[in-house]
């Protein structure tokens, strides 16, 4: 059995990012040349909540949040016989989740609320990757949820990419 106060909150997070540089070079130095630069930015952002009412009068809400960014700088430069790179990759990722009860579920609550929540992740993750109307067939079958009166569940994603380049060059 779970037992938790009125509007007390279990939050969970995570994040974590990396980055890479390189650098090359090559050429005896010239006058003459070009210049390249190039930026890539793309970010999704996820969020959601599910809200449930127990048979009983219960209630649970689970809120999740979730970014991903990657971001990429590039430069070349040419001159005569030379030539010169640089990269430069950035990226990101963090997650949070909080869970709120109010009331005490018994292990069939839990359970139920357990089915129902994977049954809609494999919604959302349909959604994303154009499958949604075959994933939301598939929580037709989900069973039983006998100890849910009523649920909500929202999501929503925006994705976000920008890409700049520039040239220049010299006679």
């Amino acid at each position: 059995m779970i037992t938790n106060g009125v509007g007390a909150g279990i939050p969970m997070a995570s994040a974590g990012s990396w980055e890479a540089q390189g650098v090359s070079a090559r050429g005896a130095p010239s006058r003459r040349g070009s210049l390249q630069q190039s930026h890539f930015d793309a970010e999704i952002e996820q969020q959601g909540q599910l809200k449930v009412t127990t048979a009983d009068g219960d209630t649970v809400t689970i809120s999740f949040a979730e970014s991903d960014r990657l971001q990429s700088d590039s430069s070349s430069a040419t001159s005569g016989g030379s030539s010169a790179s640089l990269q430069k990759t950035r990226a990101s990722s963090s997650q949070a989740v909080n869970i709120e009860v109010d009331g005490s579920l018994d292990d069939k609550e839990v359970a139920d609320i357990t089915k129902l929540l994977r049954g809609l992740v494999k919604v959302s993750s349909g959604l994303a990757s154009g499958q949604g109307a075959k994933a939301a067939a598939g929580l037709q079958n989900i069973g039983s949820l006998d100890s849910i009166k009523s649920f909500q569940y929202a999501y929503e994603e925006d994705t976000q990419m920008k890409v700049d380049l520039l040239t220049n060059s010299s006679a």
